[in-house]
Order: C-alpha cells, then sequence, then structure tokens
C-alpha cells in the first residue's frame, strides 16, 4: 500500500499542503510554480534495473514528481555498490537549493541522516552517502513515513520542503535488489 501522505512544508511561512483533494502547495520545489497537490504522484517503492548504460544495474526507487511534467520533488534510489556490496542511497532534489545544507534523510523518531550534495545537472541536485546499518534497519521495520528535507532558496529566504514517502512496499523491494 503507497502512503499518499506528502507534505510540502514551509517552515519559514508555516504553509503546507497534503496530497489531498484541492490543496495547494505554498511553497513548491524551485521552478514547479504553484502545484496542486493533485498533480503530485508518488511511484512507490519499486525495484527496476536497466542495461541501458551497457552494464546490467539494479536499483530500489521511490520518486515524487509532478504529473504531466519532468519535475521531479524528490527521487530516492538505493542500489548495491558492485565493489564491496555497501548499499547507496542518492537522493535527487530539484535545482534552487541550499547545497550547503545538503538533504535529510530520516524518520520523525531520530533516525535522520544528513546527505551531501554530490553535483547538481539540468535534472537537479544529488545527493550519496552509503545507506548505513542504523539507517537502514529503520527503513526496513519503518512504521512510520521515510521525511526527505532540504531547503530552497527564495531570494534571501530559505524554506523547507519535506516530502514523506511511505515504507510499506520497501523491505520486500530492498529483498529483491540484495538477492
Amino acid at each position: 500500500m503507497k502512503l499518499a501522505l506528502v507534505g510540502l512544508l514551509a517552515a519559514a511561512l508555516g504553509g503546507t499542503a497534503a496530497a489531498q483533494s484541492n490543496a495547494v502547495a505554498e511553497t513548491p520545489p524551485p521552478g514547479t510554480g504553484r502545484v496542486p497537490a493533485a498533480q503530485i504522484v508518488i511511484s512507490g517503492w519499486r525495484y527496476q534495473c536497466d542495461s541501458s548504460t551497457g552494464a546490467f544495474a539494479c536499483q530500489v526507487t521511490d520518486v515524487v514528481g509532478v504529473r504531466g511534467s519532468d519535475a521531479v520533488v524528490a527521487a530516492v534510489r538505493i542500489r548495491v555498490a558492485t565493489e564491496n556490496k555497501t548499499p547507496i542511497v542518492a537522493v535527487q532534489v530539484p535545482l534552487g537549493i541550499a547545497v550547503a545544507h545538503g538533504v535529510r534523510a530520516g524518520f520523525e523518531n531520530g533516525a535522520m541522516q544528513t546527505l551531501p550534495i554530490f553535483t547538481c545537472d539540468r535534472r537537479g541536485c544529488f545527493a550519496t552517502a552509503e545507506l548505513g546499518g542504523p539507517m537502514l534497519a529503520a527503513m526496513r521495520g519503518a512504521k512510520s513515513p521515510l521525511r526527505i528535507a532540504y531547503e530552497t532558496l527564495n531570494g534571501s529566504n530559505e524554506q523547507t520542503i519535506s516530502v514523506q514517502l511511505g515504507m510499506a512496499d520497501f523491505p520486500a523491494a530492498y529483498d529483491q535488489l540484495r538477492k
């Protein structure tokens, strides 16, 4: 079951929008304008493989985007490094963020990890890190949503964008990745 709880929270303004009918994001990701919550699409955790780069690569992904466009609000991808079998997490966020703050991923109960921004290109900014044992264990046993948070730059103001991803499908998708 996919948790359709997407909260785009503006800490500075106190504005919120959840994935409810007729709700509007008061502080959408940069470049996406005002996005009605009904336009937010959550893929749910999926196991995917691709061979378009020549090598066969598999990953577990969950993408939050804007319906009818290529705009990504947040995307989480987990792969296993071939050289040392370590899980690696990569989070994609839109351009226009405060890169010095990185991207925070974790749970309200305390298992949070700050991922440094690795690079930015026309698709957005990417933060990567090894997925540590405590964080992975928290993801596998999560009863609450995974929270991805980052700050956008709006003039001289920073605003926090927070996206919550349901975790019900994650353990089964991750088990496929580890096979």
